[in-house]
Parts: structure tokens; C-alpha cells; sequence
């Protein structure tokens, strides 16, 4: 019940922000911690559907990039920092988190994008603590 409301979260979000706007959208996968699916609309929002292998989770996150730019002297090479949010849930536990993704962007003829971020994870529930995320990935641009 619980990864059918998270589905349907998400793909209501991207259906809603996709149909109100002209705004680029992407979608495509994710290896790493977590591992699974990736949706960026413009710059917000980046979110992602994933399962946690090392918590065996099943985890939502969403951010908005308050920083994206290019890398001088770097053709195709971005950077960006944000700020977002997720929510694990398994083992009848869940987990809320605060996050700070920093990573790389690389757009190929505006068709396909790869990327690769860190992101340290301030867990507030059901513990406090710091933790890390991140992976690479390519998404593929509508």
C-alpha cells in the first residue's frame, strides 16, 4: 500500500509539472545508494523512487537545485548544489531525512544527460544522525 501511494506521488508530480509548464523534464535510473529511478523537471523537482540494497528500503527523495552552472573551460559540464527531503520506508520502520546533493551534470545533445552526486543525509527520524547518498546516472531528456 505504502509503494503504491509513493508511486502515485510521484508520478503526479511529474504529470502535474510537466502539463502546467514548458519545462524540460528527464527521467531515467540511478546506481548507487539508493538505487532506482530518477525524474528532474528543470530544476525542480529532481526526485527520485529507489530502494536503499544496504537498509533494504524502499526510499523517495526530492530536491531543488539552488545552484546550477556550468564549469568554465568545461564543454558540457555542469555543477549544482541543493537542498531536499526524503522519506525510507521498510521493515515497519521509516525514515526522514534532510539532504544536501552536490554533483556533476553532463548534457548530451540535449537528448541525454549523465550525472554523478554526493549527498550528505542528516537523518532526523526515527534517529538523528548523518549519513551519506549518492551514485551516477543518466536520464534521458522529453
Amino acid at each position: 500500500m505504502k509503494l503504491r501511494f509513493l508511486c502515485a506521488v510521484m508520478c503526479s508530480t511529474v504529470i502535474f509539472s510537466s502539463s502546467t509548464a514548458r519545462a524540460e523534464v528527464a527521467a531515467g535510473v540511478m546506481l548507487g545508494e539508493p538505487t532506482g529511478f530518477t525524474v528532474r523537471i528543470d530544476r525542480f523537482p529532481v526526485m527520485g523512487f529507489a530502494w536503499s540494497l544496504s537498509h533494504k528500503w524502499t526510499y523517495l527523495q526530492c530536491d531543488y537545485w539552488i545552484i546550477h552552472k556550468p564549469i568554465p573551460d568545461a564543454a558540457r559540464l555542469d555543477w549544482y548544489l541543493g537542498a531536499g527531503g526524503g522519506v525510507g520506508l521498510g521493515h515497519g520502520d521509516a525514515f526522514i531525512g534532510a539532504r544536501l546533493p552536490i554533483g556533476l551534470q553532463a548534457i548530451f545533445e540535449r537528448k541525454f544527460e549523465l550525472f554523478g552526486e554526493i549527498a550528505p543525509v542528516l537523518g532526523l527520524a526515527p534517529d538523528v544522525g548523518l549519513f551519506i547518498n549518492g551514485g551516477i546516472g543518466f536520464r534521458y531528456i522529453f
